[in-house]
């Protein structure tokens, strides 16, 4: 859909693409805190034109930089680009969402069970 809506903003002759008009908005940051874990999500954001330019343009702004590394430098994404991290995020990364989910199904049964 982002690679859609930034293809339409092109063809427009948008200044940016942006999402939302000529600038960048709320729309392209929260979309983009998303967008950046693409390699950890087993995606290759490379294969989608727009996106891809799209998310460098925003990466690459002095400012998200600064904010990236807000409490300690962003380094994780480096990290699964260069395949070093544990070998369990690398080969199931959706595992370790599910797995989060289920504790928390498991937490919320217990407290309702509870009355808590």
């Amino acid at each position: 859909m982002l690679e859609d809506r930034l293809e339409q903003q092109a063809q427009a002759g948008a200044k940016g693409p942006w999402l939302v008009g000529d600038k960048l908005t709320i729309a392209d940051l929260a979309s983009f805190s998303w967008v950046n874990w693409d390699v950890w999500a087993g995606v290759d954001v490379k294969q989608f034109k727009h996106l891809h330019e799209w998310s460098d343009r925003i990466n690459n702004r002095t400012a998200v930089q600064k904010g990236l590394d807000v409490p300690e430098p962003f380094e994780m994404k480096k990290k699964m680009q260069t395949k070093v991290s544990h070998p369990r995020v690398l080969k199931h990364p959706i595992s370790i969402l599910t797995s989060g989910n289920r504790r928390v199904k498991r937490n919320t049964k217990r407290c309702t069970a509870n009355g808590s």
